[in-house]
């Protein structure tokens, strides 16, 4: 369930930076030190949401249909 709740976390990070860029219209090194992450982070999660390209494309969801796909 680890992996679970680091996806949610990225999930919850993800939006608040958005709606840091979107609506306050902050810069990344405002977001940065508000979600208190690096600047490359929050630049991760604003171009890169879901962490795939990061993984080659086989993000935290594309792991779960392998694993069911080897378990089947």
């Amino acid at each position: 369930m680890v992996a679970l709740d680091r996806v949610e976390e990225r999930r919850r990070a993800v939006a608040l930076a958005r709606h840091y860029r979107d609506e306050e219209d902050l810069s990344i090194a405002d977001i940065a030190r508000r979600l208190g992450r690096a600047e490359a982070t929050v630049k991760a999660y604003l171009y890169d949401p879901t962490g795939e390209k990061a993984q080659g494309g086989q993000g935290a969801l594309g792991r779960r249909a392998e694993g069911a796909q080897l378990g089947a």
